[in-house]
């Protein structure tokens, strides 16, 4: 599995993002409206991302989108999803944040940050590792809480142009289309690579 770049100068018209339950399963009571839910596994992310038609004059964004599509061999390979959602808060640009401790108390996922106290807020998303998070709590006396409840390991926090480390979904890749006029547009089917 490699991880290939994706590539730059590529509009992005649209970025769909949701955490995904494949493991839930909702128990629904016979004897009335009652349910259980079966929750097993934190879930992970998946998401659709559509890349703007192109017209004839550039000619090189079609190429690169097609060399990339080539080259992640379906779902063999992984790239980084732009996600297009920048922070709410008020951290100032370049600011680097670190993992220094996480706990997971009865699926509830506290980190403790070095580099900043406060400055990104409940909704914001954030890479650490691998994984994508978002957060649940603004970030206050360096700590937040996150979703999915899975507790991070130490690293950076990558808070400004956030991506998810991801593959393509399915095995069937859609025609790339073209006309005299136009390249594109382009959909991407993915889910998150952990």
């Amino acid at each position: 599995m490699a991880l290939i770049d994706f590539p730059s100068g590529l509009l992005v018209t649209r970025s769909d993002l949701s955490l995904t339950h494949p493991g839930q399963v909702v128990l629904r009571s016979v004897y009335g409206a009652g349910t259980q839910v079966l929750g097993r596994g934190p879930g992970y992310w998946a998401g659709r991302l559509e890349i703007a038609e192109t017209d004839h004059n550039t000619e090189a964004q079609r190429r690169l989108m097609e060399l990339f599509l080539t080259r992640l061999r379906g779902a063999e390979n992984t790239f980084k999803v732009p996600l297009c959602r920048p922070s709410g808060g008020g951290l100032a640009k370049g600011t680097t944040l670190s993992v220094s401790a996480a706990t997971n108390t009865s699926g509830v996922v506290e980190v403790t940050v070095t580099g900043a106290k406060s400055g990104l807020v409940a909704g914001d998303y954030v890479s650490i590792g691998n994984r994508l998070y978002q957060l649940t709590s603004d970030l206050d006396v360096f700590k937040f809480k996150v979703e999915p409840p899975v507790a991070p390991s130490s690293g950076t926090i990558l808070w400004e142009d956030v991506t998810c480390l991801a593959r393509l979904k399915g095995e069937r890749r859609r025609p790339s289309s073209w006309t005299p006029d136009f390249g594109g547009p382009w959909t991407l089917e993915w889910e998150e690579a952990v």
